[in-house]
């Protein structure tokens, strides 16, 4: 469809300069992109076509050609011999080329033109719209560029003759004058190239694919809606569209470049088809993707596949440069080995199919040491310290030695131990604090270090060279045994060490009870390491875990996740998640469970982790002993609340020293607020459920954190009301009972018990109810009688109750020989009503009595002896029983003596 342009009598070779002899010898010697095909002749003359092959376009007939012209949907060729043969959909007669000798073709969308060998005239065949085919210019013509619907012809003089559509001026717009040397259609717009290498583009130039830019062309292409070019230097330039990334070509040499309807292809110095754009149909060959890392660890085990899109039966090979030694490519695109050298690799990878197309990739891999990294956090045996973001020292827990005492000054890391600490100042040697009884204290080396790992009496430290440097406690041969080479790693926790060499290889020294020494990984492609007690664990290089050594408790089962730190203490490990999170296995049942937040870093401490959060807080969970895992908070408020209640709740945290409490993420109910001391308070007014984190913040950089979750819910229509004392102020625990007419003193409706507020809700019936309020244990408080009360619609507002004291009688109850009877029931009634009992109690064992609160008035008594007492009990007379003693009662009366024997 789309035209190469061609050189004035050298219709075989469609370029501007000379051939070079490097061309004389390439596979591909000439081709054309159609709409979804492309085609090539090849260097023994015969024809390779990829693509879509609906029509059969892709499929060319035997023999021996000199150039192509791919259609939408047909491609025509012109053979050796100089005659034409075209295949693929033959509608409208485009495949059926007419006899004779011609020297250069050209397809449009539905029909071809042909320049005759012997006359020089323009024949065209196929469909006939906008005059295509019958409406050919006369005359003597060296090559010609139809798109099907437009076309023009480069006359043996230099000038173009252009018929068809004039479409934005494509026939019209054509320059006048001579000196052309070649021309070419694009869609909607055409090309030519005069004898100085310039360009000149018109018709359509809605992407800009008319714009030519102001440089020297030895070759020029016109496409769909964009056009490409062969610069003098023999690179490619595309403009106009760049749908699809057909206007992008790749960088290096070409010795032809031709713009297709959506794609774009060129041939390479060494005649091999590289191809840009669309492939949805195959038009750009084999589409390479899923390229290996940028990145590898060396020694890590490598398996990447590389795919390509249309490669068919082809597959892949490494064209140019070398890949990192330990690296093999096979045919099928599988990436493998370990890559043994450090250093920057680039290769390129070509998808070779089994025709002339390939498509080319250059892969740049750097083959990296493992990094040094340092931990911002450590946490100790009872301590632990952080390196702040101004690089100075913050710690916290136990401080019996001064281990949580840091110096000042600028540090990049720190590591704490069993009662000491060792920091590695920005500059200068290691320096250790903390109980200096400790070897690894006494000993520290005046050595400046890359690296520093603290264990219960041992330190060690990598020196800027790599080397390794142990000093403190020497049982096990810990600071004598270290291997020679570069590390970027290193971990000790009791007796053991462990570290990661340059190459990512693993080695280990020291205690070897339980073969966390001799059980060390021996493959290479380890990120980092760690040393607990009886155990050890190292990263992958695809950030998966590996541990060896003592398995008790899970120590030497980590989940399947993907790690970038790790931190182990005696019998556990702890680590940072790829993804954000924490993970702890081993012997950990102390933990509770691990914050569900994200992390930037973890430390293990002996019972108790830390984690650095992303805002630079620290967040501890395990054992509080000691404050060793900071403060810890305690009493959060009640999950559910009324709408428009009172809230006063105190939130608390044990070692918060002169710390605070804050709201650190998440909103509280409107209406509440919390104080730095702790004190939520207010009155939500708004329903609904929140969510929000309660930070207790030392002074120091750990704070402890809690999610708060509380529903704020309607309040449910209810009778309230509140009970007070004209003493003691709100009454809490008063009981408020409720009776609607024809209830028994026993059966009241309903009741409530006031709040520490002194307020009461109780859901009732609609109805008019009497209230009878009963003072709580212990407070003397008058019983209360609150008449028509009434609840509408199952609400309704009580007058307040205040409640007054009352008085006392006292005294004791004998019987038969005067002894103090325990059992007796003693009733109080009222003098002026029928036998109305205000007050009835039981002696206790001494035989004493106490009734009351009662308010002022008259009295009687009626004591009923206990039974078995010897004595009578008649409600009607007779010596045991004592009637109609009558008390007058304004103040407390004691000393009541009642003798019933």
């Amino acid at each position: 469809m789309v035209a190469l342009m061609a050189v004035v009598g050298l219709p075989a070779i469609l370029t501007f300069a000379p051939p070079s002899a490097a061309d004389e010898v390439v596979e591909v010697s000439s081709l054309d992109v159609g709409t979804k095909h492309g085609c090539a002749v090849m260097s023994d003359q015969s024809v390779s076509c990829w693509g879509s092959d609906v029509d059969g376009q892709g499929t060319p007939p035997n023999g021996s050609f000199t150039q192509l012209a791919t259609g939408t949907d047909f491609t025509c060729g012109l053979k050796t011999d100089q005659s034409l043969a075209c295949w693929g959909q033959g509608q409208d007669g485009r495949t059926s080329p007419p006899a004779g000798s011609f020297v250069h073709v050209s397809t449009g969308y539905h029909n071809a033109c042909a320049i005759g060998a012997t006359d020089g005239e323009v024949r065209c065949w196929g469909s006939d719209e906008d005059g295509i085919v019958s409406q050919a210019p006369s005359g003597s013509f060296a090559s010609v560029a139809t798109d099907g619907r437009h076309a023009c012809a480069l006359s043996t003089s230099g000038s173009l003759a252009c018929w068809g559509q004039d479409a934005n001026g494509v026939v019209s717009g054509a320059p006048v004058g001579g000196g052309f040397t070649a021309v070419t259609a694009g869609d909607y717009h055409m090309c030519a190239l005069d004898s100085s290498g310039s360009a000149s583009c018109w018709g359509g130039n809605s992407f800009g694919q008319s714009n030519v830019p102001p440089v020297t062309f030895s070759e020029v292409s016109a496409g769909g809606l964009h056009t490409c070019g062969l610069l003098t230097d023999a690179s490619a330039l595309c403009w106009g569209s760049h749908d699809e990334g057909k206007s992008s070509p790749p960088p290096g040499t070409f010795s032809t470049v031709v713009a297709g309807y959506r794609s774009s292809c060129g041939i390479r110095g060494d005649g091999r088809i590289d191809c840009w754009g669309r492939s949805s149909g195959g038009e750009s060959g084999p589409v390479i993707g899923s390229l290996p890392p940028a990145s590898l660890l060396i020694g890590a085990s490598v398996s990447h596949p590389i795919s390509a899109s249309h490669l068919g039966d082809g597959g892949f090979v490494v064209s140019d440069g070398g890949l990192p030694p330990g690296l093999t490519l096979s045919s099928d695109g599988l990436l493998s080995g370990s890559p043994t050298a450090l250093g920057a690799y680039s290769f390129e990878v070509e998808a070779r199919t089994t025709g002339p197309v390939s498509d080319f990739r250059i892969v740049e891999i750097e083959v990296v040491a493992p990094p040094l990294s340092l931990p911002p956090l450590d946490a100790g045996t009872s301590h632990g310290c952080a390196v702040q973001p101004d690089q100075s020292l913050s710690c916290w827990g136990n401080d019996t030695a001064g281990e949580a005492t840091p110096p000042a000054g600028s540090f990049t890391q720190v590591a704490t131990g069993y009662g000491y600490s060792c920091a590695l100042p920005v500059s200068g040697a290691v320096t250790c604090w903390g109980k200096s009884s400790s070897e690894a204290v006494a000993l520290a080396p005046s050595t400046t270090f890359a690296k520093v790992s603290v264990g219960a009496f041992t330190a060690c430290g990598i020196a800027l060279d790599g080397s390794i440097d142990c000093w403190g406690r020497n049982q096990y041969g810990q600071t004598t045994n270290e291997p020679a080479g570069s590390y970027v790693d290193v971990s000790i926790e009791q007796n053991h060490v462990c570290a990661v060499s340059t190459t990512g290889s693993v080695t280990c020294w020291g205690n070897d009870n339980n073969g966390q020494v001799s059980d060390a990984p021996t493959s290479g492609g380890y990120r980092s390491v760690t040393a607990g007690a009886g155990h050890s664990c190292a990263i992958r290089a695809d950030r998966t875990v590996i541990c060896w050594g003592d398995p008790g408790s899970g120590r030497t089962s980590p989940p399947a996740l993907e790690f970038d730190s790790l931190s182990s203490q005696l019998d556990f490990t702890c680590g940072f998640l790829a993804a954000g999170g924490v993970a702890c296995w081993g012997d950990t049942p102390s933990f509770g469970s691990t914050p569900d937040v994200s992390f930037a870093a973890v430390a293990a401490g002996e019972d108790y982790a830390c984690g650095l959060r992303p805002d630079g807080r620290i967040d501890c969970w395990g054992s509080t002993d000691d404050g060793r895992s900071g403060p810890v908070l305690g009493s959060l408020p009640p999950s559910s609340l009324t709408l428009g209640s009172s809230v006063s709740h105190q939130i608390s945290a044990s070692y918060l020293g002169d710390g605070s409490f804050v709201v650190s993420d998440g909103d509280l109910p409107p209406g509440l607020s919390l104080s730095s001391d702790g004190l939520l308070s207010g009155m939500p007014n708004i329903a609904g459920t929140y969510s929000f984190e309660v930070e207790a913040r030392s002074t120091g950089p750990v704070s402890d954190f809690r999610i708060v979750e509380i529903e704020v819910a309607d309040a449910t229509p209810a009778l309230t009301g509140s009970v007070s004392h004209s003493v003691e102020g709100p009454l809490a625990g008063a009981l408020v009972l409720l009776y609607a007419p024809g209830d028994t003193f026993w059966t009241p409706t309903g009741g409530a018990a006031t709040d520490a507020d002194g307020a009461f809700s109780a859901e009732l019936p609609d109805g008019t109810y009497t209230a009878l309020v009963v003072g709580p244990a212990g407070v003397n408080a008058l019983v209360e009688m609150v008449t028509g009360v009434v609840v509408s619609e199952g609400a309704g507002t009580m007058d307040p109750v205040v409640m007054e004291p009352g008085y006392r009688l006292a005294g004791t109850v004998a019987g038969l020989g005067g002894a103090r009877l325990e059992g007796a029931t003693v009733h109080v009634f009222e003098k002026s009503t029928n036998w109305f009992a205000a007050a009835t109690v039981v002696t206790s064992a001494d035989g004493t009595f106490d009734a009351g609160p009662l308010p002022a008035g008259e009295y009687h008594l009626l004591v009923d002896p206990p039974a078995g007492s010897g004595l009578d009990r008649s409600w009607h007379g007779g010596p045991s029983r004592l009637v109609a003693v009558v008390i007058d009662v304004d103040a407390d009366v004691v000393g009541i003596d009642v003798d019933l024997g």
